[in-house]
């Protein structure tokens, strides 16, 4: 969904095709050079793209990535964030270094916001407040 090119960027589209019988689903920045490996490869047969577009809420937290500099290490972690908005924390270092530790505190902060919404919305609903 996601690539680094000097900072993170969207797709451009998504290429469907198969490669040994089995049909595959890559996202891709460069459509050219996957028709040209289409071209190239017997095994890749059947390709066809379908153009990618971010949600708002998608490019909102790609901007958030890009904002605090988060690193290519961590590219699995960061498709995760933009294509749904979870991180799995396991996979990031303990430490809050930075990057990192911006990163780690943005999740949290947005957790403790949602916390607090629900806790405000099941009070305000039972008239408590």
């Amino acid at each position: 969904m996601i690539y680094y090119d000097g900072k993170w960027k969207s797709c451009s589209h998504v290429a469907n095709f198969e490669s040994r019988g089995e049909m595959q689903e890559k996202y891709i920045h460069d459509k050219q050079r996957w028709t040209k490996m289409e071209e190239q490869h017997e095994h890749i047969t059947n390709m066809s793209f379908t153009e990618l577009s971010l949600s708002t809420k998608q490019q909102n937290r790609l901007d958030e990535l890009n904002k605090i500099n988060f690193p290519l290490e961590f590219k699995s972690v960061a498709n995760d964030y933009v294509k749904n908005g979870e991180v799995n924390m396991d996979r990031l270092p303990k430490d809050y270094d930075k990057p990192l530790g911006k990163f780690k505190i943005l999740i949290e902060q947005k957790s403790q916001d949602k916390d607090i919404s629900d806790l405000m919305y099941e009070l305000m609903s039972q008239g408590v407040i």
